[in-house]
């Protein structure tokens, strides 16, 4: 909990001990003291807690190496380079644990009670029936009403080509030159279809493409009410009589991961487990971290031992350092992109750009989905004719301020969120 509230809030009330209502009202702590206390907290836990993954009826249980998983993720948060390295390399090469098929991580048929090889989970929420349940089958892709959970199109933007080049320069590299794009990547886009074409593995596993088996009932093709079995195209509720016999997105993309076909559309028996912090996370803090120690450099044997791994099990091309030089790339955008692609949809985004400080480039920009040709060519119309489109010609869904509208980071006092007045007003202290 702390490690949420210190990332949001920075300086928060420690309470490390049970206290009485009346003493309730204290000053807060500086951030760096307490995260002092939760790295000399999860060292004492982890020296008292079992090596060997829990099975059984203790199956869900945190071990030692769950502990340490814990102290990586906030040590890397935090800054704490040196303690990230050391945490997540221990965790590597002393740990049972380690990679597992990345699309079976998030369905029901690779959770761990299912499947031993899934030595990946090293924090997860266990499925426990009526007890532990979860809804983002419903919340991803259901076939009646709106999808509440919808990637961005940046983040489909970000998704690399099959040979290791970007399909396009995106935000990664916005408003720079020099950068080779790949010649495997139709730009710009005619048809919804062209997004998911020779991109990196994963996109297909996270996100729902055309052809898939679809949950979403009606899809965006011209017929507004009869459920598609194979998906086609995204839905837009005003392009449809503005129904709710299909899956409406906002961006007109839908997440796979998490999403079970039987399930989609019930509200609390989504019954997979929901993983906290997997191997792959502990891959990506560790090149993070010795990344920023040795003065934002990487070996291309460090790179192997960590960002190829994860390329390697879904057969993505090797980054590469002569690659990436000869194409215009650097390291650490493609670090901070290999993180994002890796763990897209699993909670980890909002405090990597916080600590990356690139609010004002992710989070103060417009919200938008396809680009108006692909709008128009597949789908006969703009779904959001009113707010028209923005720089790089896609829909939009909400306006920034850059349209005139409301959405925008002020990076004097965005990177932290404001107490609530209510709050202020409890605590005086």
């Amino acid at each position: 909990m702390y490690f949420y509230l210190t990332t949001f809030w920075g300086d928060v009330p420690w309470v490390g001990e049970v206290i009485q209502p009346e003493d309730a009202y204290i000053e807060r702590t500086p951030r760096e003291k307490v995260i002092d206390q939760l790295v000399e907290d999860l060292k004492w836990a982890a020296e008292r807690m079992p090596e060997e993954r829990y099975t059984g009826d203790k199956l869900g249980r945190l071990d030692r190496w769950g502990a340490l998983a814990i102290l990586a993720r906030i040590a890397l948060q935090n800054e704490r380079w040196e303690l990230a390295a050391k945490t997540s390399e221990y965790i590597i090469e002393n740990s049972p644990y380690g990679l597992y098929e990345y699309e079976k991580l998030f369905h029901h048929e690779g959770d761990v009670e299912n499947d031993p090889k899934n030595i990946e989970a090293i924090v997860y929420s266990l499925f426990v029936p009526e007890i532990r349940t979860q809804s983002l089958p419903n919340e991803t892709c259901s076939p009646t009403d709106y999808i509440r959970l919808n990637p961005t199109k940046s983040l489909v933007d970000a998704y690399l080509c099959t040979d290791g080049k970007p399909a396009k320069t995106g935000l990664e590299y916005y408003k720079k030159t020099g950068v080779q794009t790949s010649s495997l990547y139709k730009s710009p886009e005619e048809h919804y279809v062209d997004y998911f074409q020779n991109r990196d593995p994963r996109m297909k596993m996270t996100l729902y493409a055309p052809g898939d088996k679809w949950p979403g009932g009606d899809d965006g093709d011209p017929d507004a009410d009869k459920a598609n079995e194979t998906f086609n195209l995204p839905r837009f509720a005003s392009l449809q009589d503005n129904n709710r016999v299909g899956a409406n997105s906002r961006t007109g993309f839908y997440l796979k991961k998490y999403n079970d076909i039987d399930l989609a559309g019930s509200s609390v028996d989504g019954h997979g487990n929901l993983n906290v912090i997997r191997f792959a996370e502990i891959l990506l803090i560790w090149a993070e971290a010795t990344f920023e120690l040795q003065g934002k450099k990487l070996t291309q044997a460090q790179i192997d031992y960590s960002i190829n791994r994860l390329r390697d099990r879904v057969n993505m091309h090797r980054m590469n350092l002569d690659e990436l030089s000869a194409w215009g790339m650097d390291l650490e955008t493609e670090l901070r992109r290999e993180r994002r692609i890796e763990l897209a949809g699993e909670g980890t985004r909002y405090a990597d750009v916080m600590r990356w400080r690139e609010g004002e480039l992710r989070f103060g920009r417009a919200i938008t989905g396809p680009s108006l040709k692909v709008c128009m060519n597949d789908l006969g119309a703009n779904p959001y004719p009113d707010t028209g489109v923005d720089e790089f010609g896609d829909v939009i869904y909400e306006k920034s301020t850059a349209e005139g509208g409301a959405r925008y980071f002020d990076a004097t006092k965005h990177y932290l969120w404001p107490v609530p007045n209510p709050e202020r007003q409890k605590n005086l202290c």
